[in-house]
């Protein structure tokens, strides 16, 4: 937890917009930055509790989320391997809450092209077109499993809506 208790001037300083008014999602981004990284120190540091282990540096990795692209410090040990599952999935940079995000888009129809200029404009830097086209094929496969199962002998619940409309004077 040094991380949050030792903070450099740089993180003390609020992010401010040119105007002088607060960055509420640069703040965002590095708050959760910081939390996430004094959390898998921890863990790192309770797998080492029993000095059987040791620490070894760290490796960085990004990861795109809605207030922006994350730098996380996964710690290294000297034997073993430390990976926060919890945290981010193997081989994905994305969040899950970006993914949804994504995927709402290209439900709705948004192109591939407008969904990378809207992440741009949440604060993730890098999400190409190919990002979310291999976003859009798991929903795509999603869909597909959604479609296919069986709906005989299991209730299905449904509203009815209905509506009348008077015209009063």
């Amino acid at each position: 937890m040094e991380i949050l208790s030792d903070p450099t001037p740089d993180m003390l300083a609020m992010p401010r917009f040119d105007d002088g008014a607060i960055d509420m999602q640069e703040l965002l981004r590095r708050l959760a930055e910081q939390v996430v990284n004094a959390v898998m120190d921890a863990e790192a540091d309770q797998l080492c509790g029993g000095g059987a282990n040791s620490r070894n540096g760290y490796r960085e990795r990004s990861l795109a989320t809605c207030v922006g692209t994350l730098t996380l410090r996964i710690p290294k040990l000297r034997s073993g391997s430390f990976f926060p599952e919890d945290v981010l999935e193997r081989y994905q940079r994305v969040d899950r809450a970006l993914v949804a995000a994504v995927a709402e888009m290209y439900a709705t129809g948004t192109s591939t092209r407008k969904v990378q200029r809207v992440a741009e404009k949440m604060g993730v830097s890098r999400l190409s077109k190919d990002q979310v086209s291999a976003i859009a094929s798991s929903l795509d496969a999603d869909i597909e499993d959604l479609c296919g199962r069986p709906l005989g002998g299991s209730p299905v619940p449904y509203v009815w809506l209905d509506a009348t409309y008077v015209k009063c004077c």
